[in-house]
């Protein structure tokens, strides 16, 4: 019998599991853990972390080869030369004759590259396996930036990462089961 455990990402196979024939020990057992590709484990570390400008423009230069659009450079420049402003009206009112009050705050953040002519996308693609040695998986994130204390906060949001996993793990689950000829149990190990 083979075991599929989708959260852990291992395949476990026990020889002399319990069958129609009586009564198996289950203890000749050989498990698969699918390593995580390189790729995998360092975009999901810093996904949702937030880094100065600095350590963002280093993230990507580290990981250009995954970028697939924009075009890796187009990040890169982005990264390294973002520059953002905000800007905020305030304004206030007061009702004398009845004491009534109305206040607005509007605030605006824009984000442009040094030189002005190049957009900022809200939204990039990368191309990564997801295990290592698999195949290749292209995954969306969003582009995020906030003025923070007069210092601009950078980062990404991969965009349901959980998906990209779960085919990847179905790609090994089929070359599993069209090996052995066997039905594969959907379990925890």
């Amino acid at each position: 019998m083979v075991y599929a455990d989708r959260k852990e990402g291992v395949f476990k196979a026990v020889f002399n599991d319990h069958s129609p024939q009586g009564t198996g020990w289950c203890d000749h057992v050989c498990a698969y853990a699918c390593p995580k590709s390189n790729e995998w484990q360092a975009w999901l570390d810093k996904d949702g972390v937030k880094m100065t400008q600095e350590d963002f423009a280093q993230f990507i230069e580290q990981n250009l080869v995954d970028i697939v659009d924009p075009s890796s450079a187009h990040m890169l420049e982005i990264s390294r030369e973002l520059v953002a402003r905000k800007s905020a009206n305030f304004s206030s009112s007061i009702r004398l004759s009845n004491g009534s009050h109305q206040f607005s705050y509007d605030e605006d953040i824009k984000g442009s590259t040094k030189s002005g002519n190049l957009e900022v996308p809200e939204t990039f693609k990368i191309g990564i396996p997801v295990f290592l040695n698999g195949e290749g998986y292209g995954i969306n994130a969003r582009l995020r930036y906030r003025i923070k204390e007069q210092s601009l906060q950078m980062w990404y949001e991969l965009i349901r990462p959980h998906d990209v996993y779960e085919d990847a793990f179905n790609e090994i689950h089929a070359s599993i089961t069209e090996a052995t000829g066997m039905e594969l149990v959907n379990a925890e190990c």
